[in-house]
């Protein structure tokens, strides 16, 4: 209900991932149903009350589904259930690639290296203006919304803005902060690979589409972490098998 009510079809997925991987790793076949259920009757209905285009022929947009039988018509419009799967398919396979390489082609040539102003922090120690490319950069790669008025942002995965701000060198300073992290967090978990892997697998796969600082912070992934090295790695009753052992 909570999910539901905040009207955002990912939100369920980042509360029921980390007991679903569990259930999944654990073999809990009726426990992973039960979360795979509860998921996708969300998503799908999100989908139908925020997007009316699904449920009515309002879109334009919609890429149609060819049939198979090559005797019939040729093409037909996707239901409402094939387009929500469409959507899915493309928002988790297709558009953070896409974005990826988007901005490699408008940083620098369309957009100059921030030079730290892309981060809010340092561009305040600077005493420069913060500059948000994820918006920015939203009516050079999707220039037929932007001519529509619509507006929006375009994240992508974690080291593009470490690129954004200082190029190869961003790059290379990106992929040092991911590896310390990755440190911090086998450092943490030590033997436990059954928590390891059902409280990070999903943060770390949200990253190829957002800041690591909003992951960790907005996302909560540095709470879970807390949280575990109180209740779990911390608590004699409570600590994994692995570490007891």
């Amino acid at each position: 209900f909570y999910a539901f009510s905040l009207m955002q079809k990912s939100y369920i997925i980042t509360l029921l991932s980390p007991v679903f991987i569990y259930a999944l790793l654990n073999k809990k076949w009726l426990h992973m149903a039960k979360h795979v259920f509860l998921m996708l009757s969300i998503i799908i209905g999100l989908s139908f009350f925020a997007n009316p285009e699904i449920r009515h022929e309002l879109s334009e947009d919609i890429p149609e589904l060819e049939l198979e039988d090559v005797d019939a018509e040729p093409k037909r419009k996707m239901n409402g259930v094939e387009r929500i799967l469409y959507g899915l398919y493309t928002r988790v396979l297709v558009i953070p690639g896409e974005m990826v390489a988007e901005w490699f082609e408008k940083v620098p040539e369309d957009k100059p290296f921030l030079y730290g102003n892309g981060y809010r922090l340092i561009a305040k120690l600077k005493g420069e203006e913060f500059q948000n490319y994820q918006a920015e950069l939203y009516p050079l790669i999707r220039p037929n919304f932007a001519r529509r008025g619509l507006r929006g942002n375009v994240n992508t995965a974690s080291f593009m803005y470490d690129y954004a701000n200082f190029g190869v060198y961003g790059l290379i300073f990106g992929g040092f902060s991911m590896a310390l992290l990755f440190l911090v967090i086998e450092a943490l978990f030590l033997k436990d690979f059954l928590n390891k892997l059902s409280l990070n697998l999903f943060s770390i796969l949200i990253i190829s589409s957002t800041a690591l600082t909003t992951t960790l912070f907005s996302g909560g992934w540095a709470f879970v972490l807390v949280l575990y090295f109180i209740f779990l790695r911390n608590q004699p009753n409570l600590k994994p098998k692995s570490e007891e052992n």
